[in-house]
Protein backbone atom coordinates (compact mmCIF):
# COMPACT_ATOMS: atom_id res chain seq x y z
CA UNK A 1 0.00 0.00 0.00
CA UNK A 2 1.45 3.39 -0.84
CA UNK A 3 1.90 6.42 1.07
CA UNK A 4 -0.84 8.32 -1.16
CA UNK A 5 -3.55 5.35 -0.22
CA UNK A 6 -2.61 5.42 3.39
CA UNK A 7 -3.03 9.31 3.38
CA UNK A 8 -6.46 8.56 1.20
CA UNK A 9 -7.68 6.36 4.14
CA UNK A 10 -7.58 8.19 6.93
CA UNK A 11 -8.32 11.08 5.16
CA UNK A 12 -11.50 9.10 4.41
CA UNK A 13 -11.50 8.06 8.60
CA UNK A 14 -11.41 11.58 9.57
CA UNK A 15 -14.06 12.97 7.01
CA UNK A 16 -16.34 10.06 8.51
CA UNK A 17 -15.72 10.64 11.80
CA UNK A 18 -16.39 14.57 11.43
CA UNK A 19 -19.67 13.41 9.65
CA UNK A 20 -21.05 11.29 12.75
CA UNK A 21 -19.71 14.37 15.06
CA UNK A 22 -21.72 17.02 13.13
CA UNK A 23 -25.05 14.31 12.61
CA UNK A 24 -24.57 13.70 16.63
CA UNK A 25 -25.25 17.67 16.66
CA UNK A 26 -27.52 18.07 14.71
CA UNK A 27 -29.71 15.22 15.77
CA UNK A 28 -29.12 16.95 19.74
CA UNK A 29 -30.32 20.63 18.09
CA UNK A 30 -33.20 18.27 16.80
CA UNK A 31 -34.38 17.09 19.83
CA UNK A 32 -34.10 20.29 21.46
CA UNK A 33 -36.02 21.99 18.89
CA UNK A 34 -39.24 20.14 19.45
CA UNK A 35 -38.59 16.53 17.91
CA UNK A 36 -39.27 14.69 20.94
CA UNK A 37 -42.88 15.51 20.93
CA UNK A 38 -43.01 14.97 16.86
CA UNK A 39 -41.05 12.02 17.06
CA UNK A 40 -44.10 10.57 19.71
CA UNK A 41 -46.88 12.19 17.23
CA UNK A 42 -44.92 10.27 14.18
CA UNK A 43 -45.41 7.14 16.15
CA UNK A 44 -48.64 7.68 17.03
CA UNK A 45 -49.45 8.15 13.53
CA UNK A 46 -46.96 5.21 12.41
CA UNK A 47 -48.96 2.85 14.40
CA UNK A 48 -52.78 3.93 12.91
CA UNK A 49 -50.95 3.60 9.67
CA UNK A 50 -50.05 -0.13 10.71
CA UNK A 51 -53.58 -0.89 11.80
CA UNK A 52 -55.15 0.94 8.60
CA UNK A 53 -52.87 -1.21 6.00
CA UNK A 54 -53.84 -4.70 8.30
CA UNK A 55 -57.69 -3.55 7.52
CA UNK A 56 -57.25 -2.98 4.15
CA UNK A 57 -54.85 -6.22 3.80
CA UNK A 58 -58.45 -8.15 5.39
CA UNK A 59 -60.38 -6.21 3.01
CA UNK A 60 -58.54 -7.52 0.34
CA UNK A 61 -58.49 -11.34 1.84
CA UNK A 62 -62.26 -11.33 2.00
CA UNK A 63 -62.83 -10.64 -1.16
CA UNK A 64 -60.37 -13.23 -2.77
CA UNK A 65 -62.02 -15.57 -0.58
CA UNK A 66 -65.23 -14.39 -2.34
CA UNK A 67 -65.20 -12.24 -5.01
CA UNK A 68 -69.04 -11.71 -5.13
CA UNK A 69 -68.75 -9.98 -1.23
CA UNK A 70 -68.82 -6.23 -2.24
CA UNK A 71 -69.95 -4.44 0.92
CA UNK A 72 -69.78 -5.19 4.65
CA UNK A 73 -72.46 -6.62 6.80
CA UNK A 74 -74.55 -4.45 8.13
CA UNK A 75 -73.12 -3.01 10.77
CA UNK A 76 -69.28 -4.13 10.40
CA UNK A 77 -66.93 -1.28 10.29
CA UNK A 78 -63.31 -1.61 9.96
CA UNK A 79 -60.95 -0.57 12.70
CA UNK A 80 -59.27 2.10 10.75
CA UNK A 81 -61.66 3.68 8.12
CA UNK A 82 -60.45 4.84 4.61
CA UNK A 83 -61.28 8.60 5.24
CA UNK A 84 -59.30 8.40 8.82
CA UNK A 85 -56.47 6.60 6.99
CA UNK A 86 -56.30 9.21 4.68
CA UNK A 87 -56.08 11.69 7.49
CA UNK A 88 -53.35 10.16 8.86
CA UNK A 89 -51.19 10.21 5.50
CA UNK A 90 -51.27 13.79 5.55
CA UNK A 91 -50.78 13.89 9.27
CA UNK A 92 -47.52 11.38 8.49
CA UNK A 93 -46.21 13.82 5.55
CA UNK A 94 -46.81 17.22 7.21
CA UNK A 95 -44.88 15.47 10.33
CA UNK A 96 -41.94 14.16 8.49
CA UNK A 97 -41.46 17.68 6.38
CA UNK A 98 -41.44 19.45 9.84
CA UNK A 99 -38.99 16.82 10.97
CA UNK A 100 -36.96 17.72 7.54
CA UNK A 101 -37.62 21.67 8.00
CA UNK A 102 -35.68 21.24 11.76
CA UNK A 103 -33.15 19.05 10.62
CA UNK A 104 -31.93 21.58 7.52
CA UNK A 105 -32.44 24.45 10.19
CA UNK A 106 -29.69 22.87 12.28
CA UNK A 107 -27.52 21.68 10.04
CA UNK A 108 -27.25 24.91 8.83
CA UNK A 109 -26.78 26.68 11.85
CA UNK A 110 -23.74 23.65 12.81
CA UNK A 111 -22.57 24.71 9.36
CA UNK A 112 -22.38 28.36 10.18
CA UNK A 113 -20.64 28.05 13.09
CA UNK A 114 -18.07 25.74 11.97
CA UNK A 115 -16.93 27.84 8.84
CA UNK A 116 -17.09 31.13 11.33
CA UNK A 117 -14.38 28.73 13.73
CA UNK A 118 -12.81 26.30 11.45
CA UNK A 119 -11.91 24.13 14.40
CA UNK A 120 -8.62 22.84 13.17
CA UNK A 121 -9.46 18.94 14.73
CA UNK A 122 -11.98 16.43 16.02
CA UNK A 123 -11.94 17.47 19.67
CA UNK A 124 -12.31 21.00 18.92
CA UNK A 125 -14.99 20.38 16.71
CA UNK A 126 -16.40 18.44 19.27
CA UNK A 127 -15.71 21.31 22.04
CA UNK A 128 -17.66 23.92 19.37
CA UNK A 129 -20.73 21.29 19.03
CA UNK A 130 -20.83 21.06 23.00
CA UNK A 131 -21.01 24.04 23.16
CA UNK A 132 -23.77 25.09 20.41
CA UNK A 133 -26.07 22.58 21.59
CA UNK A 134 -25.96 23.32 25.22
CA UNK A 135 -27.13 27.06 24.59
CA UNK A 136 -23.97 28.86 24.58
CA UNK A 137 -22.94 31.27 22.34
CA UNK A 138 -20.89 29.18 19.51
CA UNK A 139 -18.44 31.19 19.27
CA UNK A 140 -17.26 31.15 23.15
CA UNK A 141 -15.94 27.84 22.66
CA UNK A 142 -12.53 29.08 20.74
CA UNK A 143 -11.98 30.51 24.43
CA UNK A 144 -11.68 28.56 27.62
CA UNK A 145 -14.97 26.66 27.53
CA UNK A 146 -15.14 25.70 30.94
CA UNK A 147 -14.71 29.15 32.63
CA UNK A 148 -17.12 30.78 30.36
CA UNK A 149 -19.66 27.86 31.46
CA UNK A 150 -19.11 28.63 34.85
CA UNK A 151 -19.32 32.52 33.88
CA UNK A 152 -22.63 33.30 32.16
CA UNK A 153 -25.08 32.07 34.27
CA UNK A 154 -23.41 34.27 37.02
CA UNK A 155 -24.09 37.44 34.75
CA UNK A 156 -27.48 39.31 34.45
CA UNK A 157 -29.25 38.77 31.47
CA UNK A 158 -28.11 42.43 30.12
CA UNK A 159 -24.81 41.70 30.94
CA UNK A 160 -24.38 37.97 29.62
CA UNK A 161 -26.12 39.57 26.15
CA UNK A 162 -23.32 41.86 25.87
CA UNK A 163 -20.52 39.87 27.08
CA UNK A 164 -21.56 37.21 24.02
CA UNK A 165 -21.31 40.09 21.77
CA UNK A 166 -17.93 41.27 22.81
CA UNK A 167 -16.83 37.43 22.50
CA UNK A 168 -18.06 37.34 19.09
CA UNK A 169 -16.76 40.74 18.08
CA UNK A 170 -13.27 39.96 20.21
CA UNK A 171 -13.89 43.46 21.50
CA UNK A 172 -11.58 42.80 24.67
CA UNK A 173 -12.44 46.25 26.01
CA UNK A 174 -16.36 45.61 26.09
CA UNK A 175 -15.50 42.07 27.93
CA UNK A 176 -13.39 44.19 30.34
CA UNK A 177 -16.23 46.48 30.87
CA UNK A 178 -18.91 44.07 31.47
CA UNK A 179 -16.17 42.13 33.60
CA UNK A 180 -15.35 45.80 35.88
CA UNK A 181 -19.36 45.72 36.75
CA UNK A 182 -18.75 42.03 38.52
CA UNK A 183 -17.55 41.54 41.94
CA UNK A 184 -13.97 41.13 42.49
CA UNK A 185 -14.10 37.60 43.13
CA UNK A 186 -15.73 37.38 39.14
CA UNK A 187 -13.49 40.28 38.24
CA UNK A 188 -10.06 37.83 38.93
CA UNK A 189 -11.35 33.94 38.41
CA UNK A 190 -12.66 35.17 34.82
CA UNK A 191 -9.82 38.33 34.03
CA UNK A 192 -8.25 36.31 31.54
CA UNK A 193 -11.05 35.38 28.76
CA UNK A 194 -10.54 39.35 27.98
CA UNK A 195 -6.82 38.33 26.71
Amino acid sequence: MSNSQLREGRDLLRAVRRKQIIQGAVEKLYLQRGGRALEKLIAIVDDTLDGAKRCREDDSRRLRENPKVTWREKGERPLVSVPEQRLHVNLMLRYIDRKEEIMMQARLEINEVINASEPANDDELRTLLNALTEGLPAQTAKRDDALLRELLPQLSEADRREFVAALELNDSESIQAVLARQPVALRTRYGALAA
